[in-house]
């Protein structure tokens, strides 16, 4: 008897220090607060960007009266975090938006100052260095972004304005003693991005009716921009990308450079990327984006014709470092016979309101017009009342009309259906993948099938289009 209470005491004992590991880890350990000289018309929004998939998780906090503003949020890592502050009215837009660096257990005090002239400035509070250099360059950014707009640099002082770029991040570091090394490099990669972006707008600026070209040294980088890219906090600002591929256009001075629509320039872009970078992440990020390019641009004439570029699209593959995403791309690309003119249609199931399964192939034998949506897209809901007018006008003809839901949340789809009064075939794609399979960017998207089930359409017109009459009215 007495083993069983020892045994029963030991259990309680360890599950309450599991509890107690617990607590500690779900409780905040970082504090990050402040205030604005703005009222509760707006609010505050602190981001955690996810890089493996570029999704973002936001957390909302309406400012007080006062403007003041607190989040309490649990960190196990340092990390780069994105602070916007947003009107609840959505009719203005501010120039506050700035990363910060935050380390688990800091507690931040953010003193901003807001003005539509000089946007922001940082009064005193405990706030660390690294976050004072991020959030005066935003500023400088911001600054200089309106700056380029409304007063172009003269072609022969363009050199001399760009590299103010590089100038004042190394003044913000030196001044705010910035030791940290990822923010030195994300601070550079910031830096980098905006050069490189001015620098075409200038160049293009400068290529309309004028003779006027920027000289060589625009295009001198007094930071070695490989380098710089090389490095993983580049990935964290979503500009990267371009920046990297006009870097490639400016240094690359090949004869297959001179016809950027080829294939063979996607090949050559891509080779030449894997040669300069040793980052495999950042090499995994450039390939996989032209490569995704490329997918949205390619066309087919004919079976033998996709089978063709599926197996050159499968050499390209294996330069992309990371397996996993070359398998995505692979695959990507293998669901794009789907979305070939005469393509059958792929044998999927989808599911109704009620969870029940509704073959694809159970439409055959009519003309299928396909809207692809979802309840919270707004450019989706302004094309319903067409397509029922569509629906109603061409009722008693040989076409039925799928509106297939691609929302995650099913409880909101099901209360738009009820709150738009929709009736029908209404249904979710479920588990079939078939926004995957037909390659859809965004929605709405529209497609047509016909009676055999061969896809006639694959970007078909919108309802409220005058075209899709005619092609009903043809058929």
């Amino acid at each position: 008897m007495r083993s069983n209470y020892f045994l029963l005491f030991f259990l309680v004992f360890v599950f309450g220090l599991q509890m107690s590991a617990y607590a500690k880890l779900k409780k905040p350990n970082t504090i990050i607060s402040g205030s604005i000289n703005l009222d509760d018309q707006y609010e505050a929004v602190l981001s955690f960007r996810e890089r493996k998939n570029d999704n973002e998780n936001s957390i909302y906090k309406p400012l007080s009266k006062d403007g003041k503003f607190v989040f309490k949020i649990n960190l196990k890592n340092p990390e780069f975090l994105n602070f916007t502050i947003i009107p609840k009215a959505r009719n203005k837009q501010l120039a506050i938006n700035f990363p910060l660096y935050i380390r688990p257990g800091s507690k931040e005090n953010l003193n901003l100052h807001y003005n539509d002239t000089a946007y922001l400035s940082v009064g005193k509070g405990r706030l660390s260095g690294n976050n004072k250099a991020l959030i005066l360059f935003s500023n400088f950014h911001f600054q200089n972004q309106k700056q380029l707009f409304f007063n172009m640099p003269a072609a022969d002082s363009a050199a001399f304005y760009l590299s103010r770029i590089f100038d004042f991040v190394d003044n913000l570091s030196s001044k705010f003693n910035v030791k940290e090394q990822r923010v030195k490099s994300y601070l550079d990669a910031w830096a980098l991005n905006d050069y490189i972006q001015n620098l075409m707008t200038v160049q293009r600026y400068y290529a309309k009716g004028t003779d006027k070209k920027l000289p060589r040294n625009a295009y001198q980088f007094s930071k070695s921009p490989v380098k710089i890219f090389n490095q993983s906090e580049a990935l964290l600002l979503y500009d990267t990308y371009s920046s990297l591929k006009n870097y490639i256009e400016i240094i690359d001075t090949s004869d297959v450079s001179k016809n950027k629509k080829s294939d063979e320039y996607n090949r050559h872009s891509i080779n030449l990327v894997n040669q300069l970078f040793s980052n495999d992440a950042v090499k995994t990020m450039f390939c996989s984006k032209e490569l995704q390019s490329y997918m949205r641009s390619v066309r087919f004439s004919t079976e033998d014709d996709f089978e063709n570029k599926l197996q050159q699209f499968k050499e390209l593959a294996k330069v992309v470092p990371d397996i996993e995403v070359r398998h995505q791309l692979v695959e990507g690309f293998t669901n794009l016979r789907f979305t070939r003119e005469g393509a059958s249609m792929p044998d999927v199931i989808f599911k109704d309101a009620e969870g029940k399964s509704v073959p694809f192939t159970s439409f055959k034998g009519k003309y299928i017009y396909i809207d692809m949506w979802a309840s919270w897209c707004i450019p989706c809901i302004k094309e319903i009342p067409h397509l029922k007018k569509l629906e109603k006008d061409y009722e008693g003809k040989n076409i039925v009309f799928l509106s297939i839901s691609v929302d995650e949340d099913k409880d909101a789809w099901k209360k738009k259906m009820s709150d738009l009064n929709l009736s029908g075939h209404q249904l979710e794609v479920g588990t079939s993948n078939f926004e995957k399979l037909m390659n859809m960017q965004g929605i709405p998207h529209f497609l047509l099938y016909n009676p055999e089930g061969k896809l006639m359409i694959y970007n078909a017109p919108r309802p409220g289009s005058v075209e899709i009459r005619k092609i009903f009215d043809s058929i």
